[in-house]
């Protein structure tokens, strides 16, 4: 059972940073000032493999193991490969069945009986 983590992202984090390493999340936690082992999950929203060449930042969410580690890191920012970057806290994206469209609920429990398109709002 894993204990629950505590999403934040950093934007505009160096691409050579080496994200899911826990090696590289020692260095971060160090040059931070943070805890060490508060750091627990690293990943790019958008994968390395889909960088362009020349791009030379992008967006990391990093995973806490508390909730106060998190908040001082959205407070104080995080030295990702030297560079000071800012951290904000990752919201969650409202549940959306993609049969009626509405909120709440997803496909498995949806009552409706038609598909409901997502640009004009009719059943076709």
């Amino acid at each position: 059972m894993h204990n629950k983590l505590y999403y934040v992202i950093t934007e505009f984090a160096p691409t050579t940073f080496e994200a899911g390493s826990s090696y590289v999340h020692v260095k971060v936690e160090e040059d931070s000032g943070l805890c060490n082992d508060v750091i627990v999950y690293s990943k790019y929203i958008k994968p390395a493999h889909l960088h362009t060449n020349n791009q030379k930042v992008a967006h990391v969410v990093f995973g806490f193991d508390s909730r106060h580690r998190a908040n001082a890191a959205i407070e104080g920012g995080m030295f990702i490969e030297g560079k000071h970057v800012n951290v904000r806290k990752m919201l969650t994206e409202l549940r959306r069945c993609l049969k009626c469209q509405n909120f709440g609920h997803y496909v498995p429990e949806c009552q409706a009986t038609h598909d409901t398109c997502t640009h004009c709002g009719k059943q076709h």
